[in-house]
């Protein structure tokens, strides 16, 4: 474990992980100090996140259980829970960018369970929202002055409660290429030089590698990744930071107290 001492002044060299509690942080960059980090962020232009398993619980996994139980003998969702079953053993966690975008659509087909759906959606952004971001996170946000936009896969009405409670100026529902999304922003924001990267899966770090390829022809400043890990091997992509779903130390990093 890392001392608080040597996290400020000097250089982690993986795989040393810093650790408070619940919450844990690994550098991946040996050069990159805790000061230099949070200088990095402090000066980002643009904060790119996303929100299921990276702010909170995914709404959108919460969302699919509840519809299951409750409409778990209509025709569409048992085969789409038979096809989820199946997707998820042979793709793991890139199998669920798909499986949530089937089922959007197949609620959309149905009127009944379009009903249903809403219904539980609207418990969702009425009741839980506020209760279930990860430690630190609200901190994180409330600490950054750039602008932050969120892509996710989610819908909107699950997205907009979050990003007015962090104080997100942009939305982009609904989107299962990522990239095209990036390309959209990076156009309509010529003047962004600094970016942040925040996910947790293998398309976040598609938008990783494309701001980093960026960099390295001299198209932008600075990038830096974000992966919120589950468990303490390695993320889903290869990132500057990887951090518990606890962001209580990321957040402490960011405000100076460490």
């Amino acid at each position: 474990m890392v001392s608080d001492t040597e996290l400020r002044g000097e250089a982690i060299s993986p795989p040393e992980l810093l650790e408070k509690g619940n919450s844990w942080l690994r550098i991946s960059h040996p050069e990159l100090t805790a000061d230099l980090l949070r200088e990095r962020l402090k000066g980002a232009d643009i904060l790119l996140a996303d929100l299921d398993d990276t702010d909170a619980p995914s709404p959108a996994k919460e969302i699919a259980r509840r519809l299951m139980k409750t409409a778990s003998f209509n025709p569409k969702i048992l085969n789409w829970a038979r096809d989820t079953a199946w997707g998820l053993v042979k793709n793991g966690k890139r199998a669920e960018s798909g499986l949530w975008e089937k089922l959007l659509k197949d609620c959309r087909r149905d009127k009944k369970l379009e009903e249903r759906l809403r219904k539980i959606i609207d418990e969702y952004t009425s009741r839980w929202t506020l209760n279930v971001p990860y430690p630190g996170v609200a901190e994180f946000y409330q600490a950054l002055s750039c602008q932050k936009i969120y892509i996710s896969r989610n819908i909107e009405e699950v997205l907009a409660p979050f990003a007015k409670t962090f104080g997100f100026s942009r939305v982009f529902p609904e989107r299962f290429e990522k990239l095209e999304e990036l390309q959209k922003i990076l156009a309509e924001n010529p003047q962004a030089k600094r970016f942040i990267v925040r996910g947790d899966s293998y398309e976040d770090g598609q938008i990783t590698s494309i701001l980093e390829e960026k960099q390295r022809r001299g198209e932008i400043d600075d990038v830096v990744s974000i992966c919120v890990c589950q468990k303490r091997q390695n993320g889903d992509f290869p990132a500057d930071i990887d951090t518990s779903t606890d962001q209580t130390l990321l957040s402490e990093i960011l405000k100076g107290k460490l």
